[in-house]
């Protein structure tokens, strides 16, 4: 018998994001995730004049930007990046980025899934009426 897991792995799922949760991990940013079992999916708003710390993680990461701009750095090479343009951040790889005046919005995917985007998205997450 297959568990709820495998269950919800086969029928997929569905997401919009002005329907996902928000989140802030930090100041001047907001994620709203939707996640499979091997990757996720992240739509990000990014505020005017936001830093974002240079760090790294052990997970691959894609982004593209949407709207407005942002120089982001990936190891020691740092691009202003407009909509349409795309990045890949290869695990443990030291990234970070800025925004301008105009802010950005992004759409990011990381695998594995971010566990603490996960943990952060559940539990902001309304409880079933």
């Amino acid at each position: 018998m297959e568990s709820r897991s495998e269950d919800h792995r086969a029928a997929g799922s569905w997401a919009h994001r002005d329907e996902a949760v928000p989140f802030s991990p930090s100041p001047g940013v907001e994620v709203r995730v939707v996640a499979g079992e091997r990757l996720m999916t992240c739509w990000i708003t990014l505020s005017p004049e936001t830093d974002l710390p240079l760090h790294d993680h052990p997970h691959e990461q894609i982004g593209v930007v949407v709207e407005g701009a942002i120089e982001v750095t990936v190891g020691d090479e740092t691009r202003r990046l407009g909509p349409g343009a795309a990045y890949a951040v290869p695990p443990h790889v030291r990234h970070g980025g800025r925004t301008g005046p105009e802010g950005c919005r992004l759409v990011e995917s990381f695998s594995p899934p971010r566990e603490d985007y996960l943990a952060r998205a559940l539990e902001r997450r309304p409880p079933p009426s």
